[in-house]
């Protein structure tokens, strides 16, 4: 397993993820639709997290 920094490439596999944990839980803000972000303002999201100081977003590959 790998885990690093989430960069903009990584938008399509990380809102695919979000389907599939939406479906798995109750527990969560969001169903098996996944979040309800578009994935140009993923990327821009990512993006921003990347240069700041103070954020962080990771992705685990497997």
């Amino acid at each position: 397993m790998i885990i690093r920094e989430a960069a903009p490439e990584d938008t399509e596999e990380i809102l695919a993820l979000t389907k599939v944990i939406g479906e798995e839980t109750d527990n969560l803000t969001f169903g098996r639709e996944g979040i309800p972000i578009s994935a140009d303002a993923e990327k821009v999201f990512l993006a921003d997290t990347a240069k700041s100081d103070r954020s962080v977003f990771f992705e685990r590959r497997i």
